[in-house]
């Protein structure tokens, strides 16, 4: 474990992309009146964040960036819903995201003077149905084996700096402050104080991912911080009612906590 410390430190939350009717490639495709996905939608959204992360970083000149990888990176074929939906089968996803989040890294290490990357599984990269998986065997860590391999040429950029709770729970620190990274599918914003405790540390704030939309919330002194997803509205937010936009949610930090966050519209 290596503790993460800097002027002020620019977090981004990432690629929290939804798996149940992902489409990123071949010919564009209305899923819902909210949802255009395939074609070149998710690398048109991926450059511009990149573009935002620069207008941001010419604000706050920021020298190190966290990305935290929210999970559900790729989708398993966990039902016959999900695998109908899948537009590419689970070997040509791995390879796709890999490069995606690859090359987005690479871009990040010419504009922040060091990036920093950690992620926690989802529960749609599950490799079987829910009774029969095992937690701590995703899909997800698979990704993270290629960034490891694939940018150890960068002297810039780096992995494992996070102490593992769990394999559902990263933790990391900054400025001697304690955040937690996690997926969303066993908490909400009441679990806090369960997280902490399973922690074994006070918690400033924790970030998350798997309900699609932004949200930032304090209880019990704890913020959490909930990015959403490259897709926005599908089916399941539907279900949930609730409609979001394709967004992420930009977080900047200082040594006294949260400074201040940015909404990031991807549409």
């Amino acid at each position: 474990h290596k503790r993460l410390s800097s002027l002020m430190l620019f977090y981004i939350i990432i690629i929290t992309i939804n798996n149940k009717q992902k489409k990123i490639t071949g010919e564009k495709e209305i899923i819902n009146s909210h949802t255009v996905l395939g074609g070149n939608v998710l690398k048109e959204r991926i450059e511009k964040y990149l573009s935002e992360i620069i207008q941001i970083q010419n604000q706050h000149h920021c020298e190190k960036a966290i990305v935290l990888g929210g999970g559900d990176l790729i989708s398993g074929n966990i039902h016959a819903e999900i695998k109908r939906s899948n537009n590419l089968n689970v070997i040509e996803q791995i390879i796709t995201v890999s490069e995606y989040i690859s090359n987005f890294l690479a871009e990040l290490s010419t504009i922040f003077k060091t990036v920093s990357f950690l992620s926690v599984s989802g529960n749609h990269s599950r490799i079987e149905k829910y009774k029969d998986s095992i937690k701590e065997e995703r899909l997800d860590d698979i990704v993270e084996w290629y960034l490891k391999a694939n940018l150890s040429r960068f002297s810039n950029i780096e992995f494992d700096n996070y102490i593992n709770a769990d394999a559902t729970i990263k933790i990391f620190e900054v400025y001697e402050k304690s955040y937690i990274l996690i997926h969303g599918d066993y908490d909400d914003n009441n679990n806090g104080l369960i997280l902490q405790k399973l922690a074994n540390r006070p918690i400033t704030a924790i970030f998350s991912g798997h309900y699609h939309h932004n949200e930032v919330v304090t209880k019990n002194e704890i913020k959490f911080i909930m990015s959403g997803s490259f897709i926005g509205t599908d089916n399941f937010t539907i279900q949930k009612r609730i409609v979001a936009h394709p967004e992420q949610l930009i977080t900047i930090l200082d040594k006294n906590g949260v400074c201040c966050y940015y909404d990031i519209d991807l549409l």
